[in-house]
């Protein structure tokens, strides 16, 4: 997911997992991510939710820094 997320929407990628922080924060930037996509699935797709309407219209996130 992460190399297609890298490819498809480089900039978008590049804000939520920066590509100079040091690897152990961007393995918790992707950790966050992980967890934000899993929680926009989890909605009931009757209520905007799944799988279908993330593709459709993808969803939103806002990076937070990680700190260590």
């Amino acid at each position: 997911m992460f190399g297609w997320l890298a490819d498809t929407q480089p900039d978008e990628y590049a804000k939520a997992v920066h590509p100079t922080d040091s690897p152990a924060q961007q393995e918790a930037a992707k950790k966050l991510l992980l967890q934000r996509l899993a929680k926009v699935l989890d909605i009931d797709p009757f209520k905007n939710g799944g799988t279908l309407e993330i593709l459709r219209s993808g969803f939103g996130y806002i990076p937070r820094r990680v700190v260590r």
